[in-house]
């Protein structure tokens, strides 16, 4: 979730060393990472087992042990357990079976309902909720008595616990006094609205000052008059200052994150006799299958089928999050997508076969044909986030709670949101249902070799060729070898990229581009 417009939420500060040559290089000593740099070959699965304990020892966010509530599950340990499924599909070696084992056990005892946390709902489910800098902040401004009077809401992007709503009594001090509110943002100017009130036909009743006079499209303030009774005007809020609180909300992505490589497990376990004959490892399919389809459940309001049969998840409108009302953004959509598609081949279920097939028909709508690729933008054609919208004047009519206008993001998708959709789309292509097409796959591999490579080592930010990566961008590149399947041009590029950088063993998808490089290798795509 990076950079506004095109990516609304900051997610992911990898870092990378110097970049240098060949395969095994040193790296000089990285502020975030080991004491120490070491030399990798990442064509090798015993430097991947260097590589994956030195990340467990270092206690780098990611851990299978951290809870998820600034992402270090879903952006952390969820790329170690795809790089676990990665490194035993590559070697068959049943160790990397039993560190899944291992550490999916661990995740799952982080979900909400075994941590009994909640989401802004209320609602404690088989999931893992995020807050922090992902969603949309409040705060519920009370009377002398106790009495919760308004919720004042900031949805501007990783606000965080940055903003604060002041209090002023300007209007005198009896509960129908008008008062004075100064809302300070995350980053930007604060703004004072003066000598509100709560009487509901009043040109200078709170709600309407601020939704009418407030509101923009950056900070994107909103509030809630939260009294049992709005037939008077009474109210007067407590002078003084309050912080925001980010909301408790559980992102579909998240839950695709960290489902997908669990899913894998049971796939590999439920398709191969060997395994399923081993009681353990069936006993801990059954298990996670079970986990699995519960929380891809809790998702199942967000989401809808339009008259097309194009499946989309969307962010339920008045949910705590900063675009509620849109549909998600296509790699938040495609990796639980990925994750029905792992379902339907471990279990055959038309239901999860449905989902993929129509999910793919909603990304292949925004994909465009050019020069022999494809490429995409971040949001869904079809999504209000990407389309834009006005506010109606009435909340009920709005698009969203949160976000009451929006001129619309156009912008193309990135290299490493991008890898999600790829994801998706293997995924998708190996059910062997009428999703992706060979022919759609070699395009996409084209995406990489045509539109992302620059020379040797280098790589544009987006699928269509924009932007200039950077050493955190570079490093995620190996997300897109699956497509080395239909053009190893792929492997070669993203494997060299990978190791000019010599990354060190400082996050999650660090071990899984490691593992992917393994992967390749012993594929034969060098």
């Amino acid at each position: 979730m990076n950079g506004q417009p095109s990516v609304p939420f900051t997610r992911r500060g990898l870092l990378a060393g110097a970049a240098g040559v060949g395969l095994s290089l040193g790296l000089g000593t990285a502020a975030a990472g080991p004491a120490r740099a070491d030399t990798f070959d990442y064509r090798s699965p015993a430097d991947f087992d260097r590589f994956l304990a030195a990340f467990e020892a270092s206690g780098a966010s990611g851990q299978p042990t951290d809870h998820n509530e600034g992402g270090a599950l879903a952006w952390g340990q969820a790329y170690v357990l795809l790089g676990l499924v990665r490194m035993y599909e590559a070697t068959k070696d049943r160790k990397y079976l039993d560190h899944l084992i291992r550490n999916i056990d661990l995740v799952l005892a982080q979900r909400d309902s075994e941590r009994h946390v909640t989401d802004h709902r209320g609602v404690s489910g088989p999931v893992w909720r995020a807050m922090g800098n992902y969603t949309a902040a409040t705060a519920t401004l009370k009377g002398a008595a106790g009495e919760p009077l308004l919720q004042v809401r900031s949805a501007q992007s990783s606000v965080g616990t940055k903003a604060t709503v002041e209090v002023r009594h300007t209007g005198g001090t009896s509960p129908t006094s008008p008062f004075t509110l100064v809302l300070r943002p995350a980053s930007g100017s604060a703004v004072t609205v003066s000598d509100v009130n709560f009487d509901v036909n009043s040109s200078r009743y709170v709600f309407r000052v601020v939704y009418r006079n407030v509101y923009d499209q950056t900070t994107r303030w909103s509030v809630r008059d939260v009294r049992p009774d709005h037939g008077n005007a009474i109210g007067l809020p407590v002078a003084g200052t309050t912080r925001l609180q980010p909301a408790a909300f559980v992102f579909g992505v998240h839950t695709g994150q960290l489902a997908y490589p669990i899913a894998s497990f049971v796939r590999l376990v439920y398709l191969d006799p060997a395994l399923s004959a081993n009681a353990t490892y069936k006993a801990k399919a059954d298990t996670y299958l079970a986990a699995v389809e519960d929380a891809l459940a809790f998702h199942e309001r967000e989401y809808w089928i339009n008259s097309r049969g194009f499946g989309a998840y969307l962010w339920v409108k008045g949910s705590y999050v900063p675009f509620d009302g849109s549909n998600q953004p296509h790699n938040q959509i495609n990796m639980l997508g990925a994750t029905a598609a792992e379902l339907y081949r471990a279990t055959g279920s038309a239901t999860w076969g449905d989902r993929v097939k129509q999910i793919k028909a909603g990304m292949r709508y925004s994909m465009a044909y050019v020069n022999d690729t494809y490429t995409w933008p971040y949001w869904p054609i079809l999504s209000a986030a990407y389309a834009g919208y006005e506010e109606t004047g009435y909340i009920a009519r709005d698009v969203s709670h949160f976000t009451q206008s929006y001129t619309g993001a156009h912008g193309i998708d990135d290299l490493s949101h991008g890898a999600l959709s790829v994801e998706f789309a293997t995924a998708a292509y190996r059910t062997g249902l009428a999703t992706f097409t060979l022919v759609d796959l070699q395009r996409l591999s084209r995406t990489y070799t045509k539109n992302i490579a620059v020379g040797t080592t280098g790589a544009h930010l987006r699928v269509d060729g924009t932007g200039t990566a950077t050493a955190s961008n570079l490093v995620q590149l190996p997300r897109w070898i699956p497509m080395a399947e239909w053009n190893t041009g792929v492997y070669r590029h993203a494997l060299a990229a990978f190791a000019a950088q010599a990354p060190q063993p400082t996050s999650g998808s660090l071990v899984a581009g490691f593992a992917y490089c393994v992967w390749g290798a012993l594929r034969g795509y060098g």
